[in-house]
């Protein structure tokens, strides 16, 4: 039993590890991003810098703005949300994750 509160107690200090913890939605506009690299992996890069914006080369600029602990959740949102239709992907033009912001808008 100690062993299992333990476990419990560890958790709860990782609340991204915890299924019911992200609270993400999105709004129902698509936004297309070119290239190789994939939104999440984007979102990913940017909450690494801290938050900031990124342009892909092709006219799309994606931005991560707010509360970046919620970067982990923004990520496995972004990765279940986006989708690869020929050579582009697509994920919604704006999500949010609790305070944590992600667009996505064309130039």
């Amino acid at each position: 039993m100690q062993s299992f509160t333990t476990l419990v107690s560890i958790l709860a200090m990782m609340p991204g590890l915890l299924v019911n913890a992200c609270d993400c939605h999105h709004n129902n506009d698509a936004g297309r991003w070119k290239g190789s690299q994939t939104p999440s992996s984007a979102i990913a890069e940017l909450c690494k810098e801290g938050g900031a914006c990124k342009e892909n080369g092709h006219g799309a600029r994606l931005c991560v703005l707010g509360d970046i602990s919620q970067c982990l959740c923004a990520v496995e949102a972004a990765e279940s949300w986006q989708s690869k239709h020929g050579g582009d992907w697509f994920l919604w033009s704006g999500v949010n994750c609790g305070d944590l912001t992600v667009t996505m808008n064309a130039a």
